[in-house]
């Protein structure tokens, strides 16, 4: 059983390192997971305590595109799962395309992949306004954090996310081999 402590302490944890996952009272955020997931309980505790607002989806994973666009979240937070699915409908979206826009958003894509692995930036004055923009509307246009988190995600599908909305990508998983501790190590708890 996972104790209000606990909670408390993730939610501590996450805080203790602004600089990767920035929460202010600007920030929207739009619950769609259960309440009962650890992953979505963290999120809305930063959320509450650092002033944010948070819309709640109508619960139906069908409307949920268009609670997106309704809300226009700041911080997006989501299961590897749905950040797959988003990846895998928007090359499906590019694919089936005409050729010159495959090519205009392969070119767009590799400029902004060599800039940010060159500068760590996800911005583009011009690949963002002329291809990205139009992405990133389908996320309401203004997401600024996406957090994935519960399980591990490819490293191809968080560069991609990164490039097409525009925005900064963390992920929110440790794999369990990562904090083993021994017993004695984790009595102070």
């Amino acid at each position: 059983m996972l104790t209000h402590s606990a909670l408390v302490n993730d939610v501590c944890g996450v805080a203790a390192h602004g600089t990767v996952m920035v929460i202010g009272e600007g920030d929207v955020h739009l619950s769609f997971l259960p309440a009962a997931h650890m992953f979505e309980r963290i999120v809305l505790s930063l959320m509450i305590a650092h002033g944010g607002t948070i819309g709640f989806s109508r619960g139906d994973p069908l409307l949920l595109m268009e609670d997106i666009e309704t809300l226009r979240p700041t911080v997006f937070a989501g299961v590897p799962r749905l950040f797959n699915r988003l990846y895998d409908k928007i090359l499906a979206t590019i694919n089936a395309s005409g050729p010159v826009k495959r090519y205009l958003f392969h070119t767009a894509y590799n400029a902004k992949l060599a800039q940010l692995k060159a500068t760590g930036s996800v911005k583009h004055p011009l690949w963002d306004r002329l291809v990205f923009s139009k992405i990133a509307a389908k996320m309401g246009g203004r997401c600024r954090l996406m957090v994935t988190g519960s399980a591990p995600i490819a490293d191809n599908v968080l560069q991609f996310l990164r490039i097409c909305f525009s925005c900064d990508v963390v992920e929110g998983h440790t794999q369990a081999h990562t904090l083993q501790l021994d017993r004695q190590e984790m009595n102070w708890m």
